[in-house]
């Protein structure tokens, strides 16, 4: 059962190349459509995500993350890396986190921008989500980014794909960005009332 699995798995994947990107991508879609998600953890089983099912687990994508995963054939990438707020050794302004990590986006980026800043919350938590814009390797890619201010820890969910594929990917960037969740921060839930004796 294995082997045909595998053989149809590689013959789909070479089935995909053969029609083109355009094909590719719709197939791709109804394909995760007709499968739930993959819940991908860390490690540390503090963090979590959920990918479409078309999407692996990829270890070559960033040393510093936590979770990695990618559909390469799609363009389509994710990487979580999560930081410690006692490592800064001293209370950070989230403002201040944010810029800085965008100008050292753009740092690394040649036409490099920053767009669209909105505050938002993901997995509970505030959260600064923006697109990033720009070229790596002449390569041109574009970034939807999301920084979680989380009570112990920030986390950067970073997700991008290729420039002229961001409008088609962008959807499903945005929900494996709001899948993210911080099991080692879960917000509290809201307490029960509780009743006084002799009460209805």
């Amino acid at each position: 059962m294995k082997n045909k699995l595998q053989t149809f798995s590689a013959l789909f994947l070479l089935l995909l190349v053969t029609i083109g990107c355009s094909m590719a991508n719709k197939l791709v879609n109804e394909y995760d459509k007709s499968r739930p998600p993959k819940v991908l953890t860390s490690d540390d089983g503090k963090t979590q995500i959920s990918v479409p099912s078309s999407w692996t687990v990829d270890k070559e994508l960033n040393p510093a993350a936590n979770i990695q995963a990618s559909n390469r054939l799609g363009e389509q990438y994710v990487v979580v890396i999560s930081e410690s707020k006692a490592s800064f050794g001293q209370k950070i302004d989230f403002d201040y986190v944010t810029k800085f990590i965008q100008d050292d986006m753009l740092k690394k980026m040649t036409n490099g921008q920053i767009l669209g800043q909105t505050d938002a919350t993901v997995g509970g938590f505030p959260a600064k989500l923006f697109e990033a814009t720009g070229e790596i390797s002449n390569v041109k890619v574009k970034y939807l980014y999301a920084l979680v201010n989380a009570p112990q820890n920030f986390h950067q969910i970073i997700t991008w794909t290729l420039q002229d594929r961001y409008d088609d990917n962008k959807s499903k960037l945005q929900d494996v960005i709001n899948s993210f969740k911080d099991t080692d921060d879960a917000p509290l839930p809201t307490p029960a009332k509780v009743k006084a004796k002799g009460s209805k």
